[in-house]
């Protein structure tokens, strides 16, 4: 019967929003040791060296989180990697992770558009957003 289904799809509906919920709670609670741990996997299994040719564009993208970071009120350093292909996209992950694509870096116009992009990326940094998205994956 339609109903059945109807109240088994809303149950699970309500299922994953409060487990969503409880993972938003839990994120804040994880230690940054864990959380970097967690950051340094997922660098050696997506980035595992910078290509020669992209040293230049990850020492400029670390520098200005570097500048970037203090303003959010974080502090520390962040590890930069770019990733190859040509879709145009940065990933913030946990541990102070960002990931731009060579896409990314060869799009963007000037170093002011690279700034957006990173300011953005530490916003996610600064919320544990990572962190929270793996928990609710």
């Amino acid at each position: 019967d339609w109903r059945s289904a109807l109240g088994a799809l809303l149950a699970a509906v309500a299922v994953a929003w409060v487990a969503a919920g409880f993972v938003d709670l839990l994120a804040p609670l994880v230690p940054e040791a864990v959380e970097s741990r967690i950051g340094q996997s997922l660098w050696h299994e997506l980035v595992a060296d910078t290509l020669p040719e992209r040293r230049r564009e990850v020492a400029v993208a670390e520098d200005l989180a570097r500048r970037i970071a203090p303003h959010l009120g974080l502090d520390g350093s962040f590890r930069v990697g770019i990733l190859k292909g040509a879709e145009v996209n940065a990933f913030a992950l946990p541990g102070r992770v960002l990931l731009l694509t060579e896409g990314l870096v060869d799009r963007v116009g000037s170093t002011n558009e690279l700034a957006f992009v990173i300011g953005h990326l530490l916003g996610h940094i600064l919320e544990r957003d990572p962190l929270k998205m793996m928990g609710r994956g």
